[in-house]
């Protein structure tokens, strides 16, 4: 069959709402690891996701009721970026696993922009969400 099957729409958001890891780089563009055989990886749903949408609607809905400054826009959108992170394996702080929780998340992508734009890339590829794992 050809053309658009509407039938099969809700499965793109299902498949975003489960996430994929990404591989993350570091600031020079390298992979990272925590070992030989293991990456370092964050976990994303992408942006036609349900958890994508229930944050940027309960963002938006604030925003209404009050005239927002540039830099709450920007604090908006990465606390969005924060809440679409599921997961991770492999980020430390001072050599201790950090805990994947949204106050790390938010502490990760403000330290590292690097790893915001990796993350914010990876939510708006939607193809991403259908490729093999072992390509992410």
């Amino acid at each position: 069959m050809t053309g658009f099957d509407l039938g099969g729409a809700a499965a793109v958001v299902e498949r975003e709402d489960v996430g994929r890891p990404v591989h993350i780089k570091n600031e020079s563009g390298e992979l990272m690891y925590v070992d030989a055989d293991t990456p370092v990886t964050i976990t994303v749903v992408g942006t036609y996701s349900k958890r994508y949408r229930k944050a940027m609607d309960a963002k938006a809905e604030k925003r209404l009721q009050q005239r927002a400054d540039m830099d709450t826009i920007r604090e908006d959108a990465m606390d969005v970026t924060a809440q679409c992170v599921t997961e991770w394996q492999g980020i430390f702080h001072d050599g201790a696993p950090l805990e994947c929780n949204k106050a790390n998340v938010l502490r990760v992508l403000k330290a590292a922009p690097w790893v915001r734009e990796q993350v914010e890339t990876a939510m708006d590829d939607h193809a991403g969400f259908f490729r093999a794992s072992s390509e992410n």
